[in-house]
């Protein structure tokens, strides 16, 4: 490390960059020179000051590491192989998703999609979840949407595949060498009074806990009327924010187009 450049460092780094300088730089020389004979007793008293407080700065900045800033923790997985026409869209905060071409034979316009959940609070809570749409077709009936459970990403690596006999579906492997596949369940009824409840293998609770705050409901509604699939995936997920209540009353909204009734109408359903 180039103790010259260590703000630099601290710009990219936070306080790790701070700790690793005293670590490997300051509190090292500070206390060689503390030890080095000759020179008044004044000196050496000094030289004894300065080195117990870059080693207490040390202390300090463990405790601040360890206290406000802990290490970032990234869960890896993969969607699948899918057509190009089939897109994937985050819904949750901290996952992100990626595609890129799909290699080997039989591969082209095919993307192979991936996802990454970026958390700063070490393992995951048991009950949170990530959404996502997948969009398999290009009407807008064609989407489904799904959550990635804490309680399997803390567990293991957790990839999904297209059901080749059902577009629309995805699947899992269970745990365990020579385990079958297994249908990945769409996303539950997400009741802001409702339990958990195992479904398929998977723990799924109340969705969209991560979804942003309420949008507007004029926004919300050009959301669900968008011809942009991923505008619509973003209004779903404020309609799982909304009460039974609030969605009865955007039901009532003149003018509401008909692709933004469908999915409210589609949110009341999975209320019942």
């Amino acid at each position: 490390m180039d103790p010259r450049t260590w703000v630099d460092q601290l710009y990219t780094y936070g306080p790790y960059a701070v700790l690793a300088l005293f670590v490997f730089y300051v509190a090292p020389r500070q206390l060689a020179a503390y030890r080095t004979k000759g020179g008044d007793r004044a000196q050496q008293a000094l030289s004894g000051a300065i080195a117990l407080g870059c080693w207490a700065v040390v202390f300090l900045m463990v405790f601040y590491v360890f206290r406000y800033w802990p290490p970032r923790t990234v869960y890896l997985g993969s969607l699948g192989t899918h057509p190009a026409e089939a897109q994937f869209f985050p819904l949750s905060e901290h996952l992100y998703v990626s595609s890129r071409p799909a290699g080997g034979a039989g591969a082209a316009n095919r993307l192979r999609w991936d996802y990454v959940v970026v958390t700063d609070t070490g393992a995951l809570a048991s009950g949170e979840t990530y959404a996502f749409t997948y969009q398999w077709g290009p009407r807008e009936q064609e989407y489904a949407d799904f959550a990635l459970p804490a309680t399997l990403l803390n567990k293991r690596r957790l990839d999904l595949t297209p059901d080749p006999e059902h577009r629309g579906k995805l699947l899992f492997r269970e745990e365990g060498e020579g385990a079958a596949l297994k249908p990945f369940p769409p996303i539950a009824t997400a009741a802001a009074t409702a339990r958990p409840r195992v479904e398929g293998g998977l723990l799924i609770r109340t969705a969209y806990a991560q979804a942003p705050p309420k949008v507007d409901k004029a926004v919300l509604l050009e959301w669900l009327a968008s011809p942009n699939a991923n505008l619509r995936a973003q209004g779903r997920a404020q309609l799982r924010l909304l009460s039974v209540e609030e969605l009865r009353a955007l039901l009532a909204t003149a003018g509401l187009a008909g692709t933004a009734r469908e999915q409210i109408e589609a949110e009341l359903k999975r209320r019942k």
